[in-house]
């Protein structure tokens, strides 16, 4: 399954919250490609060396890994992670600038550090879901 686009178009539907989970697991499981590497650091605006400390990988590994074909399966998840919550939190904040200004900025509910910071670890993105969850249903956090 290649998770390269082949129109405009089709670069902007492919969403890692949307995939079933069967296609998730094959996405990750062949390896996210360097281009979508790049696209989800240029979603989120982010430097490499902000993107390689969330999915603690080496910043000039993670450099090398874009100019490559498919990282490995470990860092393809770390990947996949950070771009289905990018997903969730465009779906629940109403938008990407929403959601990039929302990931970016210190959260008193998470004890003063950012979504982004939170996520760099599997339990404390699905801390991260578990309050983007909060918020879509309009419980106070």
């Amino acid at each position: 399954m290649a998770d390269q686009p082949r129109s405009e178009e089709s670069r902007k539907a492919f969403r890692y919250a949307s995939l079933a989970f069967v296609d998730a697991a094959a996405i990750v499981k062949e390896g996210i490609t360097g281009f979508r590497v790049e696209e989800l650091q240029d979603r989120l605006e982010l430097t490499s060396r902000e993107l390689s400390e969330i999915v603690s990988i080496p910043d000039r590994t993670l450099s090398r890994r874009k100019r490559q074909d498919r990282l490995p399966r470990d860092e393809s998840e770390r990947i996949f992670r950070l771009g289905r919550l990018a997903d969730l939190a465009e779906t629940v904040l109403g938008g990407q600038t929403n959601a990039v200004q929302w990931l970016k900025e210190p959260n008193f509910a998470l004890g003063d550090i950012t979504p982004l910071e939170m996520a760099s670890t599997e339990p404390g993105a699905r801390f991260v879901e578990q309050l983007l969850g909060r918020i879509e249903h309009g419980i106070i956090t």
